[in-house]
């Protein structure tokens, strides 16, 4: 993706971002539309309207995100307790359409899904037969697919070979089936799209009506490849049903983070510059980019960059970064980008400092 409107709202937003508390998470609406919008504009311009877009909690969970979202998005995907709880909260359940994945539910929880009529995905065969009932006449399976390059195939999480033989005596209850299989491209794509007709063929599943692609579709979206991939799913599955459920995709490029430097040092030759939050806490999973420096003091004409070791403020001796900039000062307000997804989701709690504001611009 090389798209000037989307670099343009990005830095004219983060320009009027107050500088004046840190450290602090935003997120801005307009680049989550702007995502949202993109792949509303694929889904629409395909030869069969059989694909809905959803939105996976896990990505990003803060309150007003979601409700954001929820005008811009045809349902939600949550992986807990915790997470249908959070919806719950916000939303009259019964106005929203969802999808429930994963193994951390309460056995309550699951029972209310079922009876809301929304789509639990049972992640094994065990876990399926402690739900059975009259009420439950519309199963929904995670798949075990290995077609992904980006996970190892022992995977914990969906039906096998041997769970799906075990649904012959209820397979004419089974109408949705997820695969969730990571990163995609166009190459596993095709495999998943071949393991699934081969799965509802064998196993003779023939009153599926949905089928969920789960998410991962970053990188089909940055190569310019989503739109193909998109008309892929649809055309070999044209009477279904389709959901994809991206939650980086639709928020990470959203949100910065504003730490501010609370020290500079040089010590045998090398710059560090201590930060008022941890990157050891907030970049479990990914490490951010330093976007941009705001600064209220005077700066050289033409300055070189910079080696700086831009340290958290905890006591752990790999708590920090390595960035090339312009000079960085003490007081300077240091811009981490992306931030929108799987940061504050993900983030450590050592010395107890997870406790970064948000907001939503």
């Amino acid at each position: 993706m090389n798209d000037s409107n989307f670099n343009n709202i990005l830095i004219n937003k983060i320009n009027e971002i107050p500088k004046l508390e840190t450290p602090k998470y935003y997120y801005i609406k307009d680049i989550i539309f702007y995502f949202c919008n993109s792949i509303k504009d694929m889904i629409n311009e395909l030869d069969f309207a059989n694909i809905k877009l959803y939105y996976a909690l896990k990505a990003n969970n803060n309150p007003e995100v979601i409700k954001y979202l929820s005008g811009l998005v045809d349902g939600f995907e949550i992986s807990s307790s915790f997470e249908y709880n959070l919806l719950k909260k916000h939303f009259n359940i019964q106005d929203i359409d969802l999808f429930a994945n994963g193994t951390s539910y309460s056995n309550s929880d699951i029972e209310e899904i079922i009876k809301s009529k929304k789509k639990f995905n049972f992640n094994s065969l065990s876990q399926l037969k402690k739900h059975l009932n009259e009420q439950n006449t519309s199963i929904s399976i995670r798949l075990n697919v290995p077609s992904s390059e980006t996970i190892d195939y022992n995977s914990r999480f969906g039906f096998t070979n041997e769970d799906l033989i075990g649904v012959k005596n209820f397979k004419n209850n089974v109408t949705s089936l997820t695969l969730s299989s990571g990163l995609k491209n166009l190459n596993n794509l095709k495999k998943e799209i071949s393991a699934i007709k081969k799965i509802i063929d064998v196993h003779e599943l023939l009153n599926v009506r949905t089928i969920n692609f789960g998410g991962g579709w970053d990188d089909l979206f940055f190569k310019n490849e989503m739109s193909e991939a998109l008309n892929l799913i649809s055309n070999e599955f044209k009477e279904y049903t389709l959901i994809i459920e991206p939650g980086s995709l639709l928020v990470r490029n959203s949100g910065v983070l504003l730490s501010k430097v609370i020290e500079k040092r040089e010590i045998n030759k090398k710059t560090f510059l201590s930060m008022d939050c941890s990157l050891f806490n907030i970049s479990s999973w990914y490490s951010p980019k330093l976007l941009a420096v705001y600064s209220d003091k005077k700066r050289e004409s033409n300055e070189e960059l910079k080696s700086y070791i831009i340290c958290g403020n905890t006591c752990y001796e790999d708590d920090f970064l390595n960035f090339k900039f312009k000079e960085i000062l003490e007081g300077d307000i240091c811009v981490f980008y992306p931030v929108g997804a799987y940061y504050k989701t993900t983030e450590r709690n050592l010395h107890g400092q997870n406790n970064i504001k948000e907001e939503i611009i």
